[in-house]
């Protein structure tokens, strides 16, 4: 018997997607496997939604974010002093979607697309700030101490009214 997945609509494909990265010296992507993806395939991921492209960029920093009942976040386990000194910016890439599919069901849903393919960029825009541009579009920015990973990821995992209560004390 087939499961009610197999009848869902599929995304329709975007012309293009985005990558948000630190590293503006891309002139090839390569598929990888996510330190905190393990169990799936090397891939290239990216978005046809610039704003988890650009949320994307601080990845390097983050230890917890994504979408919680359609609020962006991003944890960032240090003050936000260190983090300012930190941020130099980050780059979204554009990349053409031919060899994307969509991985509805993992990370960002039917926001996530991946490839298992080498792809070369269109094009590549840089943006100075990454604090500036997490808050301009309004992604919610927390700066935390090491000791509140562990609980901030198992409430990721679980009910997502718990993990916005937390996200709210937070504030």
């Amino acid at each position: 018997m087939e499961s009610e997945k197999n009848f869902l609509p599929k995304p329709e494909k975007p012309p293009a997607v985005y990558h948000g990265s630190v590293d503006g010296d891309i002139k090839e992507f390569e598929p990888r496997t996510a330190a905190e993806r393990p169990d799936e395939d090397p891939a290239i991921y990216a978005s046809p939604n610039i704003e988890i492209a650009k949320q994307s960029m601080a990845n390097r920093f983050v230890t917890n974010g994504g979408i919680v009942n359609g609020r962006h976040f991003v944890c960032i386990p240090m003050t936000r002093e260190e983090f300012l000194k930190k941020d130099s910016g980050g780059y979204i890439y554009k990349l053409p979607s031919d060899s994307f599919s969509s991985n509805e069901g993992r990370g960002f849903g039917e926001d996530e697309w991946v490839s298992h393919d080498n792809t070369s960029p269109i094009s590549v825009e840089y943006l100075p700030s990454l604090y500036n541009v997490l808050a301009e579009q309004g992604t919610e920015i927390y700066f935390i101490a090491t000791e509140q990973i562990t609980e901030i990821t198992q409430l990721q995992d679980g009910d997502p009214q718990q993990l916005e209560k937390y996200l709210d004390a937070l504030k």
